[in-house]
């Protein structure tokens, strides 16, 4: 271990997620040193009703355990919490709580390939839903710039970054963030996730990979709509969606009241203790009444006999002394 707790670990490269801390590792667009950011999901997530999927997780966790009498047996045998996560993990995974997220992942990775030129090294299975994909930007008149696919950005007024999935050019000739989904649901906190995006792409461009530098597209986006191009991993058909930025915006704002509520230290939400009333007016108008210090030091010692001795008292006998030497 690093005599510097502060110092970079080896794994943390340049405009990547640092694996130890999961979060990226980019410089300052004013500064240039570099540092760590939130990713603008975890912000993202602020805000969001977590219950139902808690419950979702839960249940899977169940049927995972129930399906392994030897998984069981190692739950059972042991109270160290990160084996127990483990095996939550591989419980989750046996009841194929992850299937349909390791779809959507195949299904970002080969719309990648695809808008990168390279179709021929999408599987054949996919080809289908890659065409839904296509035809679903060309009946809107949506153009993916290649050099603009899966870019970093930081946003200094959240103090997170992130890579958007694409940034397109529509019929217009405007620009726009364009976020591919494949889960079956969409929610409104996506519109934050947007938002960040454009907001960051905007104020300082995206991280050039190869000069290791911020650079400067030449436009902005758009402010007032992002995209959602919504090709569940198990369906059929796309859908193109426009997004409110303005909602995305709000919630933004809110995500991050939130997330600096939740990092708020004690000091910043307790108060003294002698806001709250007390009956102890006997005991400071005898102090109050005191003439010398040795009945200040009587007061003090028949308080603590009976664990009365707080704060309050120990400051108005202080502010005593000071009156009467």
């Amino acid at each position: 271990m690093t005599d510097d707790f502060f110092a970079v670990p080896e794994q943390c490269a340049i405009g990547r997620v640092c694996d130890t801390h999961g979060k990226y590792y980019l410089p300052s667009p004013y500064t240039g040193e570099a540092d760590h950011y939130d990713r603008v999901s975890t912000l993202k997530a602020m805000p969001e009703d977590t219950y139902h999927i808690h419950q979702w997780k839960r249940r899977n966790v169940a049927k995972g355990l129930a399906s392994s009498p030897g998984l069981l047996a190692q739950a059972q045998g042991s109270t160290v919490p990160r084996t127990l996560d483990t095996i939550c993990d591989v419980a989750e995974d046996l009841a194929g709580a992850n299937v349909a997220s390791t779809l959507g992942t195949e299904v970002h990775d080969y719309t990648e390939l695809a808008d990168r030129g390279r179709v021929l090294d999408v599987p054949e299975q996919w080809h289908t839903r890659m065409a839904d994909y296509h035809t679903a930007l060309d009946d809107h008149g949506i153009t993916v710039l290649p050099d603009m696919i899966e870019r970093a950005v930081v946003s200094t007024v959240y103090g997170v970054a992130g890579r958007f999935d694409r940034v397109v050019r529509l019929a217009d000739g405007t620009h726009a963030v364009l976020d591919l989904k494949t889960g079956k649901s969409l929610y409104k906190e996506f519109a934050i996730q947007a938002y960040i995006y454009a907001e960051a792409f905007n104020s300082h461009g995206v991280w050039d990979d190869d000069a290791k530098a911020w650079m400067d597209p030449g436009f902005k986006v758009r402010e007032d709509f992002a995209i959602i191009v919504h090709l569940p991993a198990r369906g059929k058909g796309a859908r193109v969606l426009p997004i409110d930025l303005e909602t995305g915006r709000l919630g933004a704002n809110l995500a991050q009241q939130i997330q600096g509520w939740r990092q708020m230290r004690v000091e910043g939400w307790h108060l003294p203790l002698d806001v709250i009333p007390f009956r102890g007016e006997d005991t400071m108008s005898v102090i109050a009444t005191a003439s010398s210090r040795e009945d200040l030091v009587a007061i003090m010692r028949s308080l603590e006999s009976v664990n009365a001795w707080s704060k309050i008292y120990a400051d108005a006998c202080r502010a005593r002394l000071a009156e009467i030497q």
